[in-house]
């Protein structure tokens, strides 16, 4: 099997460990270990097998380079050479597949360990503190282990809000300044919440539409599914929306 060529592919990794089967690395990782000066930032698992969910298959035998936390290239072990003083990782009874995506947390330090543990590499916040901002700019520096994060800002609802600590949003006036400003603390989305009233929550679709960020989050009670749909709210939690939507049609 030729070797592959991947460029720019995050290191997200998740390695499962098996009763090992018997298999002779070609090189030997003894081989390919000894007598180089050592390279910190060049790893090579040898003699993995990888599931990479293109289809249903999977690749035996493989050898990956990752160089800077980065994949630089996979292909069959008796193919690709172990780049001179990698650490090399015996992946001989191992599975390599890409890292899992947990879509919907509420992030805590605690967790941190637990999901790369569970091979969970990236994950999506859903609500934006200064503990978030913190825990991010640590993760980001190097200083804390843990998935990539991506995080909307403080959610925005209405006054009859039943969360802690929403951004309040009655006037349509407020959504350009809002979207600006959560742009400009750096989150990567605009979070709308269950008591918006259907005047602000179309201001601000309309302002993140303008300042180009996604908004997700609930639909609020106020705001048809269809008018959420057509406005372009990118993501929707728990489904909310159709359930009014389902009670509608059914009474």
């Amino acid at each position: 099997m030729n070797s592959k060529r991947i460029v720019c592919l995050p290191l997200a990794l998740l390695l499962i460990v098996l009763l090992p089967p018997k298999c002779r690395l070609v090189p030997s990782v003894e081989e390919v270990a000894a007598g180089a000066p050592a390279q910190a930032n060049v790893t090579a698992i040898v003699g993995v097998q990888v599931i990479p969910l293109d289809a249903e298959r999977v690749l035996t035998a493989q050898t990956l380079v990752v160089r800077d936390g980065v994949i630089v290239e996979l292909g069959d072990s008796a193919s690709v050479a172990v780049p001179s003083g990698a650490q090399v990782i015996n992946g001989c009874g191992l599975y390599a597949l890409p890292g899992l995506m947990d879509m919907h947390v509420h992030l805590e330090q605690a967790d941190l360990p637990r999901y790369l543990a569970n091979g969970v590499t990236t994950v999506r916040n859903m609500w934006g503190t200064a503990q978030v901002q913190d825990l991010i700019r640590r993760l980001n520096g190097g200083t804390l282990a843990g998935p990539k994060v991506y995080s909307a800002g403080t959610g925005l609802d209405g006054s009859t809000a039943f969360t802690n600590g929403p951004l309040i949003v009655e006037d349509p006036a407020q959504a350009e300044s809002v979207v600006a400003s959560q742009i400009s603390a750096g989150w990567d989305y605009i979070k709308v919440h269950q008591e918006l009233k259907l005047a602000p929550y179309q201001a601000i679709l309309a302002a993140a539409r303008r300042q180009n960020i996604r908004v997700l989050g609930h639909v609020p009670t106020r705001v048809p599914i269809t008018e959420a749909l057509t406005l372009g709210q990118a993501s929707i939690e728990h489904l909310t929306g159709y359930d009014v939507a389902l009670n509608r049609l059914g009474s």
